[in-house]
């Protein structure tokens, strides 16, 4: 129900409590388009060993497999392993925690008066202390998939760092989030009759997690430092 999906195509909302698009839509699409780009550089190549017409034969009769990608939110080392067995995925991006202690939602809940709200840093110790033994573990986890690459996606420092360092992201605003009165309007408590505010892409958070804008430079991120890797 709107206002989610208020940066879709003509406004519609897709069931998710968001704003718009997630990480792994934008991954997905850059998944889609690097293919296409290898696709053409062998076609070209292709043309260049055998001709025109015997090269468009061939891509004729070719049967086109996608290869398989998986991003992976957080999961435990048992249920990373069964999924990839269960789905076939060998290439997996394994997403960190984020600063849990910087998320509105969790600072609302703490604090009595909302506009005196800062960042829990023991939340935030303990998400970093995860990521470290996740990040240690995959590699011991990978040995143990025959064909397999585990990655670790790092999105707790690009998240803290938009936080802490909005002006250079663009945002204008951290501490409150767009839907509502700004403090804690998630699931339901975004709807029809709640105000948002003017320019989303400005807040950093719709409601009370992360907004479309942050999700792209997330998205970004991972694509310029983890897919390397892959």
């Amino acid at each position: 129900m709107p206002p989610y999906g208020e940066n879709f195509p003509d406004h519609i909302p897709t069931g998710r409590f968001s704003d718009g698009k997630l990480v792994p839509d934008f991954l997905a699409s850059f998944l889609v388009s690097k293919q296409f780009e290898i696709l053409k550089s062998y076609i070209d190549k292709l043309k260049g060993i055998v001709g025109k017409d015997k090269a468009n034969n061939i891509i004729g009769e070719a049967l086109t497999i996608g290869v398989r990608h998986c991003w992976i939110p957080t999961f435990s080392a048992s249920e990373t392993r069964r999924f990839s067995q269960e789905h076939g995925c060998r290439k997996m991006i394994v997403l960190g925690l984020p600063p849990i202690g910087c998320l509105l939602i969790q600072m609302t809940a703490k604090f009595e008066i909302p506009t005196n709200r800062k960042c829990l840093e023991d939340q935030n110790s303990d998400a970093g202390s995860y990521n470290k033994k996740l990040a240690k573990l995959l590699p011991e986890l990978q040995e143990k998939i025959p064909g397999s690459k585990l990655v670790y996606a790092d999105i707790y420092q690009p998240l803290y760092d938009m936080i802490n360092y909005p002006q250079h992201y663009g945002f204008a605003e951290t501490k409150r989030d767009c839907c509502g009165t700004g403090l804690q309007e998630a699931s339901f408590l975004c709807n029809p009759l709640t105000p948002i505010c003017r320019d989303p892409s400005k807040f950093l958070f719709w409601n009370s997690i992360p907004a479309q804008q942050a999700y792209i430079y997330l998205a970004n991120c991972i694509i310029d430092k983890v897919y390397s890797n892959m």
